[in-house]
């Protein structure tokens, strides 16, 4: 009976435990939403300096506004940012001095076109001039909550850059 107790701690422990320990020590974070490719991304913390680009895979909390409005709609799940709410993963795609505009139901960076989906959402993204120290948060997914319904962000908000592992 004992060694049967053992085997299955074991076991646990191999299958469950150690993952979960080794994703935190490594800085691993597992992505199963559409917001970006499925798969595990590496994980680093911004300091004060930091530079960010387009293209930047960036984990960030949102604005308290945002994240009531998300929480409310059980787009994000309990979390450590403000608003008690989980913080999101995007990829910056324009940053201080770059233009959004928005046409024939479509969302245009600097005359690059973004679908926007069809939905009524009181956060509604206007376009303009992307103000300093902000950036858009924007993903492929048709639905995806980003950018396009809630708008710009402030970069002090980011609080690690990420960039893909292994993709599934």
């Amino acid at each position: 009976m004992i060694k049967r107790a053992i085997i299955v701690f074991s076991t646990f422990y191999i299958i469950i435990i150690l993952p979960i320990i080794c994703f935190y020590l490594m800085n691993l974070k597992l992505n199963l939403t559409h917001s970006l490719p499925i798969g595990i991304y590496k994980t680093i913390p911004v300091t004060p300096g930091t530079i960010f680009f387009i293209g930047d895979i960036v984990i960030f909390c949102p604005p308290i506004e945002i994240a009531k409005y998300a929480k409310e709609r059980g787009y994000l799940d309990y979390g450590n940012c403000p608003g008690k709410v989980m913080p999101m993963q995007k990829v910056i795609t324009a940053l201080f001095g770059d233009t959004a505009t928005i046409k024939n139901n479509a969302l245009y960076i600097n005359n690059q076109i973004f679908l926007i989906a069809d939905i009524d959402n009181k956060l509604y993204y206007k376009g303009g001039k992307v103000q300093q120290g902000h950036f858009l948060a924007l993903t492929n997914a048709d639905y995806g909550f980003d950018s396009r319904y809630f708008g710009e962000i402030p970069l002090k908000n980011i609080i690690a850059k990420t960039s893909i592992v292994l993709k599934f």
